[in-house]
Parts: structure tokens; C-alpha cells; sequence
């Protein structure tokens, strides 16, 4: 086991005292910890007790906000492949009448009634995502209370610990008995998003919500009596979706629609963050869903700074659009800095997400080369180059227009290479390919990408 946490800290990021949200908080740093190429076997989320003693901000930080977050925390999870078997949600540890009262300015005064609504609150996220749970607070009340707690009255002593040991391995158990449909399909049909799923017996009637991918949180529920659901999309984008059945007014646990169904095929993204997180979870500005092709490995990509760049050597990532595009343009604004690091990057066109065939217009630092090549299966030809001089902190826009076979690739606005060739006849999707790894300072960046 890997303990990801740090002392202090909560999970919301609802905004404190201070008008934003407490330093290193959960609900921000989940994917870092538990996606992508940081995946485990299994996400133990155990956060609670620090959020239910935190009084400074009654207004914007509360038990129902503490909810919502962890619900975006289980559903981020769950999004990037981990089943409800593999998430154990373990409940605020008990605290005594005197630690309500104990604790650094902000984190003391809190009532019973105040703290055992947080007990409640991860309760319910596991009851709605029918993920393993631990009753943490009511096993130490019943196995020693105030007896588990240190001299501190906030830590577990060693009998704390003990007991938390013990309850955990004799009584975690799943926080839902109904059954969850089973999804069969999620899509966007022209400006609405297609969730079908399995019937569930005893079910009177199912719920549906989508939400834009990225954000992890769901919008209004739609009730459906069927097992087909067609929800108008608000706006072009790309969107995450889920079910679970309604047994009268009991609701099962959420399925997740894995992926995201684009209603745009107008690409865009300036990679504006408000932290550090990794492209295949950020929300593009219109439409797409980044999405790394499939021979590469490493899910490496980081966005940092308004920039995206790659932290592992070779790496294609995908832009996915409601449909993939024959002819048309793909765009990039390529910055080298600080050390370059033998850069190589560029755009893609007519890319495969399963097999490495593509159009490739990339900058090589090495041969000091614009370079327009295609991949097919693998296979590397380099069809065209011209020279490149590309000064370090300064913008090149890259463009790569493909009209049946006629290939044009342009940087500022001014043509370098042309070319036809029909080895790749299309459709695919657009995206950005780097052969090199950088850093959040030096080596080859994106500042928006965009693809029609």
C-alpha cells in the first residue's frame, strides 16, 4: 500500500476562510494520485474527519458540498477504469466530546450533529456508487470510543488503530444490495447524447444524468421508464454519462458510461487549466475528448501553465470529435523552451486510435527540419521536408491541410512543404504527436491545438 495523504488536509475544495479552497485538497490531486499511468490496483479513499472539524467558512464549506466533491472523486475513479470492487470508501474516524473542541484556528467548535453529517455523507456516495465501505465512526463508538483516541484527542492511539484494523477487515462490505444496469452503449446522435443499458429486475423506472467531461460532476436527473435514453446536449461539447435504476424511491448504485460522446466535430482546445492535470481528463474549450493512441503507451501528457507537454518519449494523443474528419485542417501553436530538449513534435490528420497510421507534420530539432511524413501500421516514410530555424520562447503555428490527396502544411500562415499522396485515405481524428520528453520548462509545448 501507497498512503497518498498528507497530514492537514480535506477533501473538498469548496473555498474556506480565505475565499478558495484549503491547500492539497483531495478532490484536486485525485487524478495525479490514482490515474493515469499513477494507477493501482485498488483506490482507498478515506477522507472525511478533517473536513466535518473545519468551521472557519460555514457558508461554502459543508457536508452536503463534502458530498458532491467525493461523488466527483468516486465518479473520476470510475471513469478511469476502476470497477466498484476496487474502491473502498472508509468513513470519518470517531472523535470524542473534547476533540470537537480541540484543534488548530478553524478546525475546532464543531457540534455532534455538525460532525456525524459528514459520517453520513460517505456513506451515501458509497450507497450511490455501490462501492465497498467501512463504517469507520460507529465501529469505534461501539468498540472502545474514547478508549481508541491518543492524548491529542484527534489521532488514534494504538488501539485505534486496532480496532480501525479490525473493523475494516471484518466488516467493509459493499454500501448497496440493488443491482446497477449494465451499459450497452453511450453516443452523440447530432445535438443529442444516446445512453442505452440493460433492464433490471424489480426496477420501476431508471435515472439518467450527463455531465461534461472533466469536471466529474452530473447535471439534473432524467427520469426513464425504458432502457434507451436521448438526452438534447446543452451545447456542443463532450459529455459523460450515467444510469441506475429507481426501485419506487430507493435508487441503486450509478453506472458509468466509460468515455465521452462528443456533440461537436469543431475542435478546440487553448489547455486552460486550473491545475496541473493530465490531457486525457481535461475538458477540451469545444468539443473532442483527448484520447492517447492505443500503440503508444504512458498516458505522459501534462498540462501545466496553459501548455500541454509530454513527460515520456513518444506519445500521439487524439482529439475524439463526434465524427472523425477525411479533409479539413489541424492546427497547433508550438513553443520550444527553455533547453530543447532534441525536440520533436507535431500535428496529426486522419490518425488511427487502434494502429500507428497517420499524416505527421512535425518540427525536428535534430535535422533542423520542417517534416511532413506518414505512418502506415507503424511504418515511417518521410514525404516531404524544408528547413526549419525555430527560436526558443517564440510561437510557430503549424498547420496541416489535407483536400483528398493534396497535403498542404503551413507555419505562420506561410506554406513549407505541399505533397499528394493517397496511402491514408481517411477518416480519422486530429491530434498532437511528440517524439521527445520535456518538462514544464524546457523541451516542446502546445498552447492550443484546434481541428475542423
Amino acid at each position: 500500500m501507497t498512503n497518498s495523504g498528507i497530514g492537514g488536509t480535506v477533501l473538498q475544495n469548496s473555498p474556506g476562510s480565505g475565499g478558495v479552497p484549503l491547500n492539497n485538497n483531495g478532490r484536486n490531486r485525485f487524478v495525479d494520485v490514482f490515474c493515469g499511468s499513477a494507477k493501482t490496483e485498488m483506490a482507498i479513499v478515506a477522507y472525511g474527519f478533517n473536513d466535518a472539524r473545519y468551521v472557519a467558512a460555514p457558508a461554502t464549506f459543508t457536508a452536503a458540498l463534502y458530498q458532491s466533491d467525493l461523488d466527483e472523486v468516486v465518479t473520476g475513479l470510475r471513469l478511469h477504469g476502476y470497477p466498484r470492487d476496487r474502491i473502498l470508501i472508509v468513513g470519518p474516524h470517531y472523535i470524542t466530546d473534547t476533540g470537537l473542541s480541540t484543534g488548530s484556528d478553524g478546525f475546532a467548535g464543531q457540534t455532534r450533529v455538525g460532525f456525524e453529517a459528514y459520517v453520513t455523507a460517505a456513506r451515501a456516495v458509497a450507497a450511490d456508487h455501490g462501492t465497498l465501505y467501512f463504517e469507520r465512526y460507529a465501529y469505534m463508538a461501539a468498540h472502545g470510543a474514547g478508549a481508541l483516541i491518543s492524548d491529542d484527542y484527534i489521532h488514534p492511539n494504538d488501539a485505534g488503530h486496532r480496532a480501525i484494523f479490525e473493523g475494516l477487515d471484518t466488516t467493509a462490505d459493499f454500501a448497496s444490495t440493488y443491482e446497477a444496469p449494465a451499459i450497452a452503449s453511450w453516443s452523440a446522435q447530432g445535438g443529442s447524447l444516446v445512453l442505452t443499458y440493460g433492464s433490471v429486475p424489480g426496477a420501476t423506472g431508471y435515472e439518467v444524468q450527463t455531465g461534461k467531461m472533466g469536471s466529474f460532476a452530473f447535471g439534473a436527473s432524467v427520469a426513464q421508464i425504458g432502457t434507451t435514453a436521448s438526452v438534447a446536449a446543452p451545447d456542443a461539447g463532450v459529455y459523460a454519462g450515467r444510469v441506475r435504476a429507481m426501485f419506487g424511491s430507493v435508487p441503486g448504485p450509478w453506472s458509468v458510461a466509460s468515455g465521452g460522446a462528443s456533440t461537436s466535430t469543431a475542435l478546440l482546445d487553448t489547455f486552460t487549466s486550473t491545475f496541473p492535470e493530465r490531457l486525457t481528463v481535461h475538458a477540451p474549450d469545444s468539443g473532442g475528448l483527448w484520447a492517447e493512441n492505443l500503440t503508444y503507451t504512458g498516458d505522459s501528457h501534462q498540462i501545466t501553465g496553459g501548455a500541454a507537454y509530454p513527460t515520456a518519449l513518444s506519445s500521439c494523443y487524439l482529439c475524439k470529435g463526434a465524427a472523425m474528419l477525411t479533409n479539413g485542417f489541424v492546427e497547433g501553436d508550438l513553443v520550444v523552451t527553455g533547453t530543447p530538449l532534441a525536440s520533436r513534435a507535431g500535428i496529426v490528420f486522419r490518425a488511427s486510435e487502434t494502429v500507428n497510421t497517420m499524416y505527421l507534420f512535425q518540427y525536428s530539432q535534430p535535422n533542423g527540419q520542417w517534416q511532413l511524413l506518414k505512418l502506415v501500421a507503424g511504418a515511417s516514410t518521410t514525404i516531404a521536408t524544408a528547413p526549419a530555424t525555430v527560436d526558443v520562447d517564440t510561437t510557430y503555428v503549424m498547420r496541416m491541410e489535407i483536400t483528398g490527396s493534396s497535403i498542404a502544411c503551413r507555419v505562420n500562415g506561410t506554406g513549407v512543404v505541399t505533397a499528394t499522396d493517397s496511402s491514408i485515405p481517411g477518416p480519422g481524428w486530429a491530434g498532437i504527436r511528440n517524439g521527445t520528453a520535456s518538462t514544464a520548462a524546457n523541451g516542446a509545448r502546445w498552447q492550443r491545438f484546434a481541428a475542423s
